[in-house]
């Protein structure tokens, strides 16, 4: 996709396809919209795209249009529910706690990751604590000022750099 940018959080994708008539209701040329949306969603993904992780799509938009001046093809945009839900690609990585939590470390901010870390490893810890105390984890998850958590197995599948929390990472 070529873009210097990732997505952090919920996006919305916006899918408006310029079809005819003929082409969408008599023939087999145009795939349905739902059929077209997920390798499209898929190809957005990972570390050439723009978004972590498919599961970031938190509202889609799609639509069919009768071609006008521009013709044939589609328009697909990605859009932050958030504005501050952007963070530069160029060197970001995570860092691994569990099998099914990973936080970013953004590569602009490299000579802090260890700071991030022990920051993350504070928050990792208590949050568990509260677990263990019986709070639910729609309690725990509602008080967690930090950064969203991400699913190891599937950021490695993907292709992301993933650091253990153990591991020295400093310069």
């Amino acid at each position: 996709m070529g873009a210097d940018f990732l997505f952090t959080h919920d996006v919305e994708v916006t899918l408006e396809w310029f079809a005819t008539e003929r082409d969408r209701y008599q023939t087999h040329v145009a795939a349905d919209l739902d059929n077209v949306l997920k390798p499209l969603i898929d190809a957005a993904t990972g570390p050439t795209g723009v978004m972590i992780d498919d599961n970031q799509v938190q509202s889609i938009r799609a639509s069919w249009l009768t071609p006008g001046r521009m013709g044939e093809g589609f328009v697909l945009q990605f859009d932050a529910l958030s504005r501050e839900d952007v963070a530069t690609r160029a060197g970001t990585a995570f860092v691994e706690f569990s099998a099914d939590t990973c936080y970013m470390l953004p590569g602009a901010a490299r000579e802090h990751w260890p700071s991030f870390v022990n920051g993350f490893a504070r928050f990792v810890a208590i949050k568990d604590k509260m677990r263990a105390h019986g709070i639910t984890e729609e309690v725990v998850e509602t008080m967690s000022p930090i950064a969203r958590p991400w699913h190891s197995q599937r950021l490695r599948m993907q292709g992301f750099p993933v650091h253990h929390h153990t591991a020295d990472l400093s310069l």
